[in-house]
């Protein structure tokens, strides 16, 4: 059976089967001992009614003399026989080939032609070892057993056929619901358009299946214009990182060709300069790469250490610039450490390329703010200075515009955001803001360990 309609109905069949076998075996149990217990009875009874006579006919001196009429009068096919040590006195001819039993009470014997016989024995002088026997045939008992039984063979038999064909009638109309959400779901996987829903009109049951298939079909929706937009996304950033490669690879190449004819301070100044453009963009595409593939160790990071590093290493790089703390509060997250390195150097390194004098760093419940005294971000390109190659109003800064882009990737890796606003320092502010595990309390102020 490879329908479900079909199994239904072949188990419910089997089932019914067994059950009706047991009710047929219980049945034929319960009338077959009735039966046999009505038939012990009338044997108990014509005996108890022929004691009398006979002890009488036991008694009589002469055979003549014994009364056999109320002994030779029995009805039906119940046999009697009359025994005096041993010897049939008394024999009525009705149970030709019977053997007698030796003990006395009920019990069930076989004749000569292997019919059965239930046979009674009683004692009616003990003196003379005078016993009575009543015995009739089982032949009518067993007949109407096997009738009995073939007619319940035949009735659960045919009881099985209609309850195995209206069990698959009833059982292919129940699931008429399931065999049209079978046909939605194939329908939507030979179009391939997931913005199909299946019908949810049906049992209970059934419109379960059905919204789990439309939750899915929304997932899968949705994963599938990700993917589109991820896929898109990486062609667009292939393009740009081709783009902005080719620009620092040209110069070089052009720097090179002009060193051919003698040194110049001026040409390796800007050889160095495209170098170090050229790392710092190499820098940014692995990061960006790195975090795009998802490689994150996720452990307890302290944000307060890795911003003192990072402001350290600021100040190495950019001695004019004023680094310092502003408001500090502990703040533990479970993150990766190195991707927190990376956006908290990018921060710093933006404030100080885009001319800023002070930066100020706090450290507060949901994450880090960088505010610097710079020319600030325009509103209009708040949103755009996060993007992949994009370095807002301020084009002359020198950078490879992923700085800020590797910010925003970090954030949205820590279950945070980013995003730029208006600084007290009169430039810009920068928030990373970071899913916390551990805010603490506000810390004395702190300077940077290896200042």
């Amino acid at each position: 059976m490879r329908t479900l309609a079909g199994r239904v109905a072949l188990i419910v069949t089997v089932a019914a089967a067994l059950v009706l076998a047991a009710v047929a075996v219980v049945a034929i149990t319960e009338v077959s001992r009735r039966e046999r217990a009505a038939l012990d009875r009338e044997l108990r009874t014509t005996s108890a009614r022929l004691v009398a006579p006979a002890r009488k006919a036991i008694a009589a001196p002469r055979l003549a003399e014994r009364p056999r009429s109320p002994l030779a009068t029995v009805p039906g096919t119940l046999s009697i026989r009359l025994m005096r040590r041993g010897e049939l006195v008394f024999d009525d001819e009705r149970a030709p080939g019977v053997p007698l039993p030796t003990a006395t009470g009920l019990s069930t014997v076989t004749d000569d032609s292997g019919a059965h016989w239930r046979v009674l024995v009683q004692t009616v002088r003990p003196r003379v070892q005078g016993r009575l026997v009543v015995s009739t045939p089982l032949a009518p008992l067993e007949q109407r057993l096997r009738d009995l039984r073939r007619v319940i063979a035949l009735a659960a038999l045919a009881g099985l056929i209609l309850l195995a064909v209206a069990t698959r009638t009833l059982t292919a109309r129940a699931l008429r619901p399931l065999q049209r959400l079978r046909e939605s779901a194939a329908g939507v996987s030979t179009t391939r358009d997931l913005t199909t829903r299946v019908v949810t009109a049906g049992p209970g049951e059934v419109d379960d299946v059905a919204h789990s298939l439309n939750a899915m079909l929304a997932r899968l929706e949705a994963s599938a214009a990700e993917t589109e937009r991820a896929l898109e996304a990486a062609r667009r950033f292939t393009a740009d990182a081709g783009h902005e490669l080719r620009t620092p690879l040209t110069s070089i190449r052009a720097n090179l060709a002009a060193l051919r004819h003698g040194p110049d301070a001026r040409i390796l100044e800007e050889l160095e300069r495209d170098l170090v453009r050229l790392t710092a963009l190499l820098d940014g595409l692995q990061a960006l790469a790195r975090g795009d593939a998802g490689v994150i160790e996720h452990a307890p990071v302290d944000v307060g250490d890795v911003a003192d590093a990072a402001l350290a290493d600021a100040r190495r790089r950019h001695p004019h610039v004023d680094f310092a703390f502003g408001d500090v509060r502990e703040l533990r997250i479970d993150g990766d450490e190195t991707g927190m390195r990376a956006a908290l150097d990018n921060l710093l390194e933006n404030a100080a390329r885009h001319g800023a004098r002070r930066v100020r760093v706090s450290v507060t419940d949901t994450g880090v703010r960088v505010d610097d005294d710079g020319p600030g971000i325009a509103a209009a390109h708040r949103a755009r200075v996060f993007a992949r190659f994009a370095r807002g109003g301020h084009t002359e800064a020198p950078g490879s515009g992923l700085g800020l882009a590797v910010v925003a990737q970090q954030a949205r890796l820590h279950g945070g955001r980013a995003y730029a606003t208006d600084s007290p320092l009169g430039g810009a502010r920068l928030v990373l803001e970071l899913t916390t595990t551990n805010p603490g309390t506000t810390l004395p102020s702190r300077e940077s360990k290896t200042r």
